[in-house]
């Protein structure tokens, strides 16, 4: 015991004989930790921020796409079939989103166009925000009404202001020519960790009925994928698989593996796994410092 006092008693003498060189090895401690603690409380703070901004985008979301081997079997995902799928329990709504290339002449010069066909769920699953109008529902997708939605940015790219709810817009894909009406204006993504951006060069997106494609593309209610928005309260896996045991059994090829499923809780995880690495491997480097 004697001898655990007299080494105590050493250290502290040697401590206040070199002060210099024992402030410094604190504060090398202190900063050394310090460090550690800020990187892991900041890379904590921002996957925290980055997964709830995620999740207000499109959590609950699951997309149902068709295998290579569906493909090859002309299997599809049918009007139908999405009908059945949005009465499941757990399911607030289906949509489908198919892409095409167009062109537009205003005022404002030409414009190249990203046309997309979607269903009466789109509001809902795209999370948009309506700034004037309304977005097209129902009644507009069964009639296939030339109605549009058009984001606030592309508005005033194409006309020169956002307030053009009403006007009529000369859409051509595959030397074929409509004129469709604006409908709705949305609103982009101001604030947060994911911004949405423009520029001149890039194409002018419009989203309109899928039904209203058909004299342009000779659609016959086949799809390649669907995107399911379930509720969020619920394990999206237990929900995607009723989907694919549903659509199983409506196309009966159970065991074939036709359709696949993605869940937004595989995105999240992922994005996880890799911010957890980036912050460890951060960490690791501070604590050698």
């Amino acid at each position: 015991m004697s001898n655990i006092y007299e080494y105590i008693k050493m250290a502290i003498h040697n401590i206040m004989a070199n002060k210099g060189r024992s402030f410094l090895t604190m504060l090398g401690i202190i900063i050394g930790i310090a460090s550690v603690i800020a990187i892991v409380s900041i890379g904590e703070g921002t996957k925290n921020q980055m997964n709830s901004e995620i999740n207000d985008i499109g959590g609950g979301q699951i997309a149902v796409y068709c295998s290579d081997d569906a493909i090859a079997d002309q299997v599809w995902i049918e009007s139908e079939d999405i009908d059945a799928v949005r009465e499941l329990d757990g399911v607030e709504g289906v949509n489908v989103s198919e892409s095409y290339t167009g062109e537009t002449v205003t005022g404002k010069g030409d414009f190249n166009l990203t046309v997309t066909g979607e269903a009466q769920d789109a509001k809902l699953v795209d999370n948009a925000s309506v700034k004037y109008g309304s977005y097209f529902g129902q009644k507009e997708v069964e009639e296939g009404k030339n109605v549009c939605v058009i984001s606030d940015a592309d508005a005033k790219r194409l006309f020169g202001t956002d307030d053009v709810v009403g006007m009529t817009l000369d859409i051509t894909c595959y030397d074929l020519t409509k004129t469709f009406r604006i409908c709705g204006v949305t609103t982009q993504k101001e604030n947060g960790t994911f911004v949405s951006y423009t520029y001149d060069g890039m194409p002018v997106t419009i989203n309109v009925p899928y039904t209203a494609m058909d004299d342009f593309t000779g659609s016959s209610g086949e799809f390649y994928q669907i995107i399911v928005q379930a509720d969020k309260s619920l394990d999206s896996q237990a929900v995607a698989d009723k989907i694919i045991n549903l659509l199983e059994r409506r196309h009966q090829c159970a065991g074939d593996e036709y359709f696949q499923v993605q869940s937004f809780q595989d995105v999240m995880k992922s994005m996880n796994q890799m911010l957890g690495m980036v912050t460890a491997f951060i960490s690791f480097v501070a604590g050698i410092s």
